[in-house]
């Protein structure tokens, strides 16, 4: 926008006859029309301009286009935009909300000022409500560890855009379900008018783990947790990580875990690297404590002082006090494939766990991340060494009646117990 000057200089002064003496005739037509594309701040103008010129030697026509203001019948004091041509059209910013203009197409010249109809608008007033965005589904949303989060999305309305949930941005990318803690997701949006909203859901990631310290039971002089572990982190906090893929796991050598089958609805199990507590690959860096405070998980001495006692208190299935037929006193009463072999951990469950010890079949986790045996074994971790890839481990089987002492490799996922310092 600017003010159009005219100075004296610059005007040109047509001749009043041709030089046969006809007499000059110069009659414009000046058309305003209504104006388009209004906003709050903006609107476009338009006008068509025709000139009839007869016995004028001379172009008359110095300036044209358009003169606007708020007041009415505004004129070259007002604000000015010049626009050349017979149908004109210019688009015009900075205007006050709310408010009315009036518009009329102009020409000046020699012969002076000549303007079109006069026609007004209104510019629209001015959005200044943002838009409001509701979060669909639970907030705060619970899921355990290791679960995939379902994304449910957010629906968003503007009291002059109308349902823009489509320019809903939404970010999750704060959100790692492998570890438990408190995230969130943010869901933005802004309308035509770039108000903007910003909500969040929060997402608790939690462990169902059933806590710290453990359920326990002494067994002579020691005393066993009768829960497998299920903690998450080293005792310092330092995380365990959760690895779910096959490959990750197949080439990992410090501490990991995971749900059997990745489901969280199912045990834990973890490779020895974490029962070590080496949670990196620096051989100068101090190994992190597993177990919770005033525990430790057992060697295989210790596993088997636990045999011995089972066996030498008539933990047998069929009452005897010698040799290892202590598998039922050991196993829980449900979950094992059925066995018709007698005192078998699968025959007859509802006899088993006479110890307490209740030891649930949650398979086990191959070197190669690959999940197996489920209902049919369970593996315990022991501290002992077999050999440098190898360490040694306790396990129940379904078709079996003793607790075996078995060499598994490192990579290998399998449950935990603790036993009291």
């Amino acid at each position: 926008m600017r003010k159009l000057l005219l100075l004296s200089a610059l005007l040109i002064f047509a001749c009043s006859t041709d030089s046969e003496g006809n007499p000059c005739i110069y009659e414009p037509t000046l058309s305003t029309e209504a104006a388009t594309d209004i906003t709050e701040t903006s609107a476009t103008l338009n006008g068509v301009i025709s000139i009839v010129s007869e016995n004028c030697d001379l172009a008359l026509g110095v300036m044209q286009g358009f003169v606007y203001s708020t007041n009415l019948s505004p004129t070259n004091d007002d604000n000015v935009e010049v626009v050349y041509g017979t149908d004109i059209s210019t688009t015009i910013d900075n205007l006050i909300s709310d408010t009315t203009y009036y518009v009329r197409v102009f020409i000046t010249n020699s012969l002076g000022e000549f303007y079109g109809n006069e026609v007004s608008f209104t510019t629209e007033e001015l959005d200044l409500t943002p838009p409001v965005i509701t979060i669909i589904g639970d907030n705060p949303l619970e899921i355990n560890i290791g679960e995939y989060y379902t994304e449910f999305g957010a629906t968003a309305t503007d009291d002059v855009d109308g349902d823009i949930t489509q320019d809903v941005i939404i970010d999750s990318s704060n959100l790692n379900t492998t570890l438990a803690g408190n995230y969130t997701v943010s869901y933005s949006v802004s309308d035509s008018s770039n108000n903007s909203t910003n909500e969040q859901r929060e997402v608790i990631v939690i462990s169902n783990c059933d806590g710290i310290p453990y359920d326990s039971i002494v067994y002579g002089t020691q005393e066993w947790t009768v829960e497998n572990a299920c903690h998450i982190t080293y005792r310092d906090g330092t995380p365990i990580p959760l690895i779910t893929d096959e490959v990750a796991w197949a080439n990992l050598t410090t501490g990991a875990w995971a749900y059997f089958d990745n489901d969280h609805t199912k045990g834990k199990l973890y490779n020895w690297y974490a029962v070590m507590g080496i949670h990196d690959t620096d051989p100068n860096t101090p190994n992190k404590e597993f177990a919770p405070e005033g525990w430790h998980v057992p060697s295989d001495a210790e596993w088997t002082t636990l045999k011995n006692h089972l066996i030498a208190n008539g933990y047998n299935y069929d009452g005897t006090t010698s040799e290892n037929k202590i598998g039922k006193a050991m196993a829980s009463t449900t979950g094992w494939d059925s066995s018709t072999q007698t005192g078998a951990v699968g025959n007859d469950q509802s006899v088993n766990n006479s110890s307490g010890f209740n030891a649930y079949p949650e398979g086990y986790r191959e070197i190669n991340g690959v999940f197996w045996a489920a209902a049919f074994d369970a593996y315990f971790w022991s501290t002992t060494l077999y050999a440098s890839d190898w360490a040694l481990s306790s396990n129940l089987y379904s078709n079996e009646i003793f607790l075996e002492s078995y060499h598994s490799y490192k990579q290998k996922g399998c449950s935990v117990r603790f036993v009291r310092n």
